[in-house]
């Protein structure tokens, strides 16, 4: 093998390790951690509230920001109340409605231990 050839396949080599490297996707910041805590068992549109069916029941306060996801991926914001009877949490809507059977999420960093 020839020295031009050598240099033109080593050149080749480095040209496609770079290519690789600056067309590799980079990744994204990541955002918060959520964790699934209900569903929505009951939508009362006039009141602006839903009923939340969380098993088992966590311990988070009142006024904790929840997000109901849709199963197309849309989520709605929800505020806990501080009406609770055993598994049964009422929460306050805020914008648009959510839908029966939605799942309620809450951030993993407002997860409580301590909650009353």
């Amino acid at each position: 093998m020839t020295t031009a050839l050598r240099g033109l396949l080593l050149l080749a080599v480095l040209w496609g390790c770079c290519a690789c490297s600056w067309m590799r996707k980079r990744p994204k910041a990541a955002g918060p951690a959520f964790s699934t805590i209900g569903r929505i068992e009951l939508v009362q549109p006039e009141q602006q509230f839903v009923l939340i069916r969380c098993e088992p029941a966590p311990l988070i306060s009142a006024g904790t920001k929840l997000w109901a996801l849709a199963p197309d991926g849309r989520r709605r914001e929800l505020r806990l109340g501080s009406e609770r009877k055993g598994y049964y949490f009422v929460a306050d809507v805020i914008g648009e409605l959510p839908a029966l059977g939605d799942s309620v999420l809450l951030e993993a960093s407002d997860l409580n231990p301590k909650a009353p």
